[in-house]
């Protein structure tokens, strides 16, 4: 099987092909494209459709919390075809910040599939939820490009900015410290500073966020969505604290004050951050979990990755080891951030918040995250704009085509972590699903490590129902709970 890198030139193109003429009527249900072993392709038969909306709901101490939602949904392609292309820009866009002196931020992140405000494609079943939980510091566009592959093959992905956790939280603070003085006020309102929120406060709050957006599309469904939404299977996926988020969900935390959230059906994790759950806590999970750990992370090893998934014993359950994936590896559209903010920087010495925003992926203020020159490939740093002397400056590094990236390319992480998504939700939220949960051929050890070289390691835990190809690798963790 041929595993192409994809870049976004490859998407661009396979939007093209997805988006002319309808792959299947009404009556064939769309269902994700699949190569000739039964893989999803990178890219499904829907058009991607991006909004964006707002949900204001209360905070674990009573504030007021605000959250800038983005929604990828499939799109029809005629609603395609007449909207414009998304163009991704932080909340800061345009904001005044000290004329003459520093400029406001500027920079958009050009969306390779996903086109504004499209109509929702009406055509077929409805679509599951799945809700993506960002990692601290970060904010939900890190991840839109894997987020609007994934929506091509039929889901609907709501990703908030976790208020007083966002990548925008810490730029107001870091503008608002440059200035000495409280120049721009944090989203909530509250007195700055907007980021810093205590990690067991910050989760319990991300649980809340979680909760806020199930009963939010289920109120917009029909308004918004032309009851397109199907709120009765309900997913979330989450990175580093975005991780612990969705354990959090479904897990519970009787030592922070967190309930279950009983409408979660499945969760994905990626890496992963550092709390404690109770032991009993997680041998209760009974949801589908995939669990994916980067072998070259070393904010969090795979160890400590692994310590969450042995906890777990109820529940069905796979362990992928991304092969040399740092913990920002996961983030796939850290490298277009960064050669965004970098052209306007290179442009313009006032851009003080491109200037951070670069500096910050470049040479990130905790090391171990990994820098872009680890993860990002060459053309990153060239296209559209050669940013390679902005680079230089900051870190020193003359980049060439042979020294990035130095480990995985974030694109390759990106693209097996879509296939591993749409694979896994597809079973985990099968509406037809009520003989079991059935793993795939491409969810199975053996298959994962014998076609997929940037798989280091996989393991498949069978717990219920579910069953898994005869002859896969699969563990049957009944047998052995006997």
């Amino acid at each position: 099987m041929n595993r192409k890198v994809l870049s976004i030139a490859v998407l661009a193109g396979a939007l093209t092909w997805a988006c002319g003429e309808p792959a299947a009527g009404p009556d064939a249900t769309l269902r994700p494209s699949l190569m000739a072993d039964g893989v999803p392709e990178d890219v499904g038969p829907y058009g991607v459709g991006h909004t964006m909306i707002q949900v204001v709901h209360t905070g674990s101490a009573g504030e007021r919390r605000p959250l800038d939602v983005h929604v990828w949904y499939p799109a029809h392609p005629a609603g395609v075809t007449a909207a414009p292309r998304t163009a991704y820009r932080s909340r800061l866009f345009g904001v005044p910040l000290v004329p003459g002196t520093y400029d406001p931020l500027t920079f958009t992140i050009p969306s390779p599939l996903a086109h504004e405000g499209a109509d929702i494609d009406a055509r077929g079943p409805r679509f599951p939820l799945l809700i993506w939980s960002h990692g601290s510091g970060t904010d939900a566009l890190d991840h839109a490009f894997t987020a609007e592959a994934i929506a091509s093959h039929g889901f609907v992905v709501a990703s908030a900015e976790h208020t007083n956790n966002s990548q925008d939280d810490a730029l107001v603070d870091y503008i608002n410290q440059l200035v000495g003085s409280s120049l721009l006020a944090c989203l909530d309102a509250l007195q700055p500073p907007c980021g810093g929120e205590a990690i067991g406060t910050s989760v319990k709050n991300r649980v809340r966020d979680v909760s806020a957006l199930i009963d939010e599309f289920t109120n917009l469904n029909a308004a918004r969505f032309g009851s397109r939404i199907d709120v009765a299977r309900v997913g979330v996926i989450g990175h580093s604290r975005g991780m612990l988020t969705a354990m959090a969900a479904v897990a519970g935390s009787s030592a922070l004050g967190i309930p279950i959230e009983s409408r979660i059906d499945a969760i994905m994790t990626m890496s992963s951050g550092r709390l404690t759950f109770a032991p009993a806590e997680m041998a209760a999970v009974r949801v589908p979990i995939l669990m994916m750990a980067g072998a070259s992370d070393e904010t969090q090893p795979v160890p400590v990755v692994r310590a969450f998934f042995d906890m777990l014993s109820s529940n069905s359950r796979l362990f992928v080891v991304v092969r040399d994936a740092e913990h920002l590896s996961f983030g796939s559209a850290l490298c277009a951030r960064m050669q965004a903010a970098g052209g306007v920087r290179l442009a313009n010495p006032r851009a003080i918040l491109e200037d951070r925003t670069v500096r910050t992926l470049l040479t990130p203020t905790v090391a171990t995250f990994g820098s872009t020159l680890d993860y990002c490939s060459y053309d990153a740093f060239v296209e559209p704009v050669d940013i390679r002397p902005l680079v230089q400056t900051i870190t020193g590094v003359d980049v060439t085509e042979s020294n990035v990236p130095r480990t995985q390319d974030a694109r390759e992480v990106s693209r097996l972590s879509v296939i591993l998504a749409v694979s896994f939700f597809n079973a985990a939220l099968d509406e037809q699903g009520a003989d079991g949960l059935r793993f795939t051929r491409y969810l199975t050890p053996r298959y994962l490590m014998q076609h997929e070289p940037n798989v280091l390691s996989a393991e498949t835990i069978l717990r219920g129902d579910a069953t898994c190809p005869e002859g896969q690798g699969c563990t049957d963790g009944r047998r052995s709970q006997r």
